[in-house]
């Protein structure tokens, strides 16, 4: 009895083999072998569609708070420090942390 093979993705590939998904890419670059992209490109122009602005949204939500630079908790920042020949701990608050 013959068995048909499932069609697998990139990441089905990976998931299968153990494997990252870095890793499966490299190794069929290697080959000359490419993965079929369709499904994603559809999916790309579905959400360019959806989008108000025309630009892909991202699935991450966006690290920036509207009360600036502090944190999303609300909290102060704190500036600390470890070490020195006694070997002690310092914390204090800050109005706003340094640049980095």
């Amino acid at each position: 009895m013959a068995s048909k093979r499932k069609r697998q993705n990139k990441n089905g590939t990976a998931r299968a083999l153990d494997r990252s998904e870095r890793t499966i890419s490299l190794h069929c670059a290697d080959m000359g072998l490419t993965f079929d992209r369709s499904a994603a490109e559809a999916a790309t122009r579905a959400r360019m569609a959806d989008s108000p602005s025309g630009a892909p949204s991202s699935p991450r939500p966006s690290r920036a708070t509207p009360s600036g630079s502090q944190s999303s908790c609300g909290c102060r920042p704190r500036s600390t420090s470890f070490g020195g020949k006694d070997n002690t701990y310092a914390q204090r608050q800050v109005d706003e942390p340094r640049p980095t």
